[in-house]
């Protein structure tokens, strides 16, 4: 049986993060054979906050700025060729405790530095049964994998203000669909 790209993700960390596991010889770059690199800092940032993007909260019945002070800790996934980048945006609301709510954004790229955002949070809070987790804290700090099966596995921080929790979210197209949660196989 061919190792699969999870099995995979699991052996490297295994290697590179086992002192009882030999470490690969370098590549000339200094790197081991494995490694990638060495990584070059674009000129410019690929996303930064935007005041101007707007999403009706479903849990404050209102629309809010979601982007508005913070883009950041980014996951990204390679799918059809292009750069799917999700990360965590904050809105500001100093009604509330913490003074912003997080949710997570999509943004996607043919060249992996020229980002064209998804309109929406794709991962955010609601009034279902996850809100007890998400509100008011919201959905932040994402890892996003592909599955053998082509699914898309979401693992991300829920936030109620109080206390942190792990969530998984899944989806088959990268969006979410918020008419077909369950609680089980949430889609984003």
């Amino acid at each position: 049986m061919k190792p699969g790209p999870l099995l995979k993700a699991v052996l490297f960390c295994l290697a590179a993060f086992s002192p009882h596991i030999p470490a690969a010889e370098p590549a000339p770059n200094g790197l081991p054979e494995w490694g990638m690199g060495p990584f070059v800092k674009q000129p410019q940032p690929v996303l930064s906050p935007a005041a101007d993007s707007k999403f009706r909260c479903p849990v404050l019945g209102r629309e809010v700025h979601w982007e508005a002070q913070n883009v950041y800790n980014p996951g990204a996934v390679v799918r059809d060729g292009k750069v799917y980048l999700f990360y965590r945006a904050d809105d500001r609301n100093p009604a509330l405790k913490w003074g912003r709510t997080c949710r997570i954004g999509m943004a996607w790229s043919e060249d992996g530095t020229h980002f064209t955002r998804y309109p929406t949070p794709v991962v955010y809070p609601d009034n279902d049964e996850w809100k007890p987790y998400e509100w008011e804290g919201g959905c932040e700090d994402l890892h996003v994998i592909e599955g053998e099966d082509g699914t898309y596995y979401m693992n991300y921080t829920t936030w109620n203000g109080a206390s942190d929790t792990m969530s998984v979210a899944t989806s088959r197209d990268l969006l979410w669909v918020p008419e077909n949660p369950s609680p089980q196989k949430m889609q984003f």
